[in-house]
């Protein structure tokens, strides 16, 4: 078994590796090789493709992958990350010693590099290491760390639209209902609905003080995973109220970015938009819908755990070079501007999407 980079080899076409996590339980959306590809066109970040092949039948097999971004920003830092922006996409392998040989040379390359410190963001503890984080990688040179704050949420689905809605409890169904009943209706489509969601997406961005990403990010999303990523919006007589984007990975729908206009919360716009999600889902026969990330205990972990969805902890590991932290972790890296924030919320939201993304790019969250 040996690992090729595409960074300083010739590495394998996206075709085999796209089809080795097709192929694979544990293979996601994220760790595709078109999502590196769109990171590096928006925000300019060096993707890396670690592959691990193995010689089967008289020729090699991809028998695990590992996708890198490198981000070097002034600001948070010079850090290896599986996968910015998203929750999970890490190593996807055939044991635990081809995963432990794909994580040690991400190990290297970082070293090589100089970065700070190499994150590997797991939707499943890693099995060289387990469930607390045991020792092996990196052990005399990385001081690691591991992160289980976050969980992700998956609902199984039923067979119909008409099934999910039945086992929903009556008080439920009356809040979706309700955004009916006050005039709003939804729209399911393409890159068309791209600038009406982004509207919401950035004032609710702006609403948390949060650095609001590229509108370019979407659209590359969109024009990369066509067919497999579409925009579900909410509308108040034409306006944008509410809106979210879906993309799909096998037979999955995985819902990386939703947001609401909060002037219109009274309309209870976000029952609407989660259910026609949903609804969305069913009708196209995925059998799981992931809800994304939350914080157990917080407001959006209580607000999608209404729909039954299971948690599952996220992993993600910090390996940072010697003893001590050097940088911050990720859930800090916000935390570092809190001040900044405050002000940003001030901020008229079109120069929030002029300046957000320049900030946005470089947090890794």
């Amino acid at each position: 078994m040996h690992i090729i980079s595409t960074d300083t080899d010739r590495g394998i076409a996206p075709e085999a590796w796209n089809a080795y996590l097709a192929a694979h339980d544990n293979g996601s959306l994220y760790a595709m090789a078109q999502w590196g590809d769109v990171v590096r066109e928006v925000y300019g970040h060096r993707g890396i493709r670690l592959a691990a092949l193995e010689t089967r039948h008289g020729a090699e097999e991809v028998v695990g992958v590992l996708p890198l971004v490198d981000m070097r920003s002034r600001i948070f830092g010079h850090k290896l990350v599986s996968m910015p922006y998203v929750d999970m996409a890490g190593v996807v392998a055939d044991s635990p010693e081809i995963e432990r040989a794909l994580v040690e040379r991400a190990l290297e390359l970082g070293k090589e590099a100089g970065a700070d410190c190499v994150e590997v963001r797991q939707a499943m503890a890693l099995s060289s290491l387990g469930e607390e984080g045991g020792q092996g990688i990196g052990e005399g040179d990385h001081t690691l760390s591991v992160t289980q704050d976050k969980a992700r949420m998956v609902l199984a689905l039923p067979d119909s639209s008409e099934a999910l809605w039945s086992s929903f409890k009556s008080k439920l169904r009356n809040q979706i209902s309700r955004g009916t009943k006050e005039g709003l209706t939804v729209r399911v489509g393409g890159d068309e609905l791209v600038s009406a969601f982004y509207t919401v997406f950035a004032e609710n961005m702006r609403d948390l003080g949060s650095p609001v990403h590229a509108k370019k990010l979407f659209y590359r999303v969109m024009a990369t995973f066509t067919g497999k990523a579409r925009i579900v919006l909410v509308e108040k007589e034409g306006e944008p109220v509410s809106a979210a984007m879906v993309c799909a990975f096998e037979k999955a729908l995985q819902n990386p970015w939703a947001s609401t206009r909060r002037r219109f919360n009274k309309l209870s716009p976000n029952m609407l938009l989660y259910w026609s999600m949903l609804e969305y889902a069913c009708n196209q026969g995925y059998a799981t819908f992931d809800f994304g990330r939350s914080t157990p205990g917080e407001g959006t972990y209580r607000f999608k755990k209404q729909w039954g969805p299971e948690p599952y902890p996220l992993y993600w590991y910090r390996f940072t070079p010697g003893e001590e932290l050097s940088v911050p972790n990720p859930a800090g890296e916000r935390d570092r501007f809190g001040k900044v924030m405050a002000c940003w919320k001030r901020l008229p939201v079109p120069v929030t999407r002029i300046i957000g993304p320049m900030v946005r790019g470089q947090i890794s969250l």
